[in-house]
């Protein structure tokens, strides 16, 4: 399930979206989500796609992928994201099939998640316009 506490549904406030478990694209950008759980994304065991972007995404929980073993494209882009803490991308899975993750536009500072260094099939990874970027730039 995605929580969408920001928008309301015309007789249920602040309703939860729930998704259907066959699902293997899911487009949820500009939908004023605020915050992901470990339970955001489960049930939805063969979802390959999930593009988050230009949202108002601040808090990512640990695990919170976890439910989703053959996702292969993350786009969290535009969102609020100032820190990835650590655990963002760990699962039991490994997210193996994750090969592009996109960060860019957001006022991130801060990766104390060591899982993304070691995501293993991950081939294109976007932190563009972010903090983390220029420190990376200026580090290499």
């Amino acid at each position: 399930m995605v929580r969408d506490p920001d928008v309301a549904k015309p007789g249920h406030p602040r309703e939860t979206l729930k998704l259907s478990a066959s699902f293997r694209r899911r487009i949820l950008s500009e939908n004023y989500l605020t915050e992901l759980h470990e339970d955001s994304f489960e049930g939805l065991l063969s979802l390959r796609y999930l593009d988050l972007s230009c949202n108002k995404i601040q808090p990512i929980e640990r695990h919170t992928f976890e439910p989703l073993p053959v996702l292969q494209f993350i786009n969290l882009g535009c969102n609020l994201l100032t820190e990835l803490s650590f655990g963002t991308f760990q699962a039991w899975h490994g997210m193996q099939f994750l090969h592009k993750l996109i960060l860019n536009r957001n006022p991130l500072t801060t990766v104390e998640d060591s899982y993304l260094f070691k995501l293993p099939a991950l081939k294109y990874l976007d932190m563009g316009t972010t903090q983390v970027s220029q420190q990376l730039k200026a580090s290499s």
